[in-house]
C-alpha cells in the first residue's frame, strides 16, 4: 500500500475510543518503553530546560540537521516578552531555501511534534511571508502551511501540529522544511522553532497486526488504520475527565482536553 496522510477528522470517534482508553490503561503509570524521545529547541546553540522541567537540545551544534542549504538561525523580533513559553518558542530555524533534519530512531510508531510562533524575525523575515511545506520520510504533513493564518483563526499565540508516523527498520526518520513558493516571490521563508519525536506503544493508533479491527459505529464493517498510514492529531479530549497537562501525561507528554467545551 502505498502511504499517504489520513486526516483524523474521518474516524475521529475512533481515535478518541482509543485515546480515552489508553489514558485509563496507562493511569498506572509512565510508558515505560519509551525507546526515543528526541526534543530539538530550534534555532538555539544549547540546551535547555522547560518550564515543566523538560530538556531541550538546541540544533545550532547537533547532528540533526543534515541539509542546510543557507539556513539561518535567529532570535525573536522584539526583546518584549513571549505571549507563550520561552522554550523552544524564542529561537527558529529558518530559511528561504529547503533544509533538513535527520533522526536516527528505533523503528515502530513515532509520535511528530511541530511547534510553530509566528512572528517577524530579525534579518527581514516577515510574518506575512511564512508558508512552507513539511514532509517526514513518504508523507507530506504539511502543504502550504501558513502558521501565521493558523493561529489568528484559532486565536493562539502559537500552535502545535502532531502526527503518528511509523518509521522502518534501518531507516531514518528525515524531516524537510521547504517555503511553499508564492508567485515569483523570493522572500517566502519556511521556519519552525521547535521538534519532538517520541516513541509510542504499538496499535496505540493504528491497527495491531493479527487484531481484529475497530467496529464502524451502527454497521458491521470494520476500520483497518494500517501502520502505513500516517495520522494528525486534530482533537484530544479526557472524555468525562478534566484537563491534563503534558507534564501529567503517561510519558509522551500529551496535552488533554475536557470534553465539556464539544458538548
Amino acid at each position: 500500500m502505498f502511504p499517504y496522510l489520513l486526516s483524523i477528522a474521518v474516524p475521529l470517534c475512533f481515535f478518541l475510543h482509543q485515546s480515552t482508553l489508553t489514558l485509563a490503561i496507562n493511569s498506572l503509570g509512565l510508558y515505560s518503553q519509551q525507546l526515543d524521545h528526541v526534543a530539538v529547541n530550534c534555532g538555539s546553540s544549547g540546551n535547555s530546560t522547560a518550564e515543566d522541567s523538560r530538556q531541550w537540545t538546541g540544533d545550532a551544534r547537533s547532528n540533526y540537521i543534515t541539509s542546510l542549504h543557507g539556513s539561518k538561525s535567529k532570535s525573536k523580533a522584539t526583546d518584549q516578552p513571549l505571549p507563550c513559553n520561552p522554550i523552544p518558542y524564542a529561537t527558529a530555524r529558518l530559511s528561504r531555501r529547503p533544509f533538513t533534519y535527520t533522526f536516527r530512531v528505533t523503528p515502530g510508531q513515532k509520535l511528530i511534534r511541530l511547534h510553530f510562533y509566528p512572528t517577524s524575525y530579525r534579518g527581514g523575515f516577515k510574518i506575512s511571508e511564512a508558508f512552507c511545506t513539511v514532509k517526514a520520510g513518504p508523507y507530506t504533513l504539511l502543504s502550504n502551511f501558513s502558521a501565521s493564518l493558523a493561529v489568528d483563526a484559532l486565536g493562539l499565540p502559537s500552535l502545535v501540529k502532531e502526527y503518528c508516523v511509523n518509521v522502518d527498520k534501518d531507516q531514518p526518520l528525515i524531516i524537510t522544511f521547504s517555503p511553499s513558493r508564492i508567485g515569483n516571490s523570493d522572500e517566502v521563508y519556511a521556519f519552525v522553532n521547535g521538534i519532538e519525536i517520541i516513541s509510542m506503544p504499538t496499535a496505540l493508533y493504528h491497527t495491531h497486526e493479527g487484531n481484529p479491527a475497530a467496529k464502524v459505529i451502527g454497521k458491521s464493517d470494520r476500520f483497518t488504520i494500517d501502520k502505513s498510514i500516517a495520522l494528525e492529531k486534530v482533537h484530544r479530549l479526557n472524555v468525562g475527565g478534566s484537563s491534563i497537562s503534558s507534564i501529567e501525561d503517561t510519558g509522551m507528554f500529551r496535552d488533554w482536553y475536557e470534553d465539556s467545551n464539544y458538548l
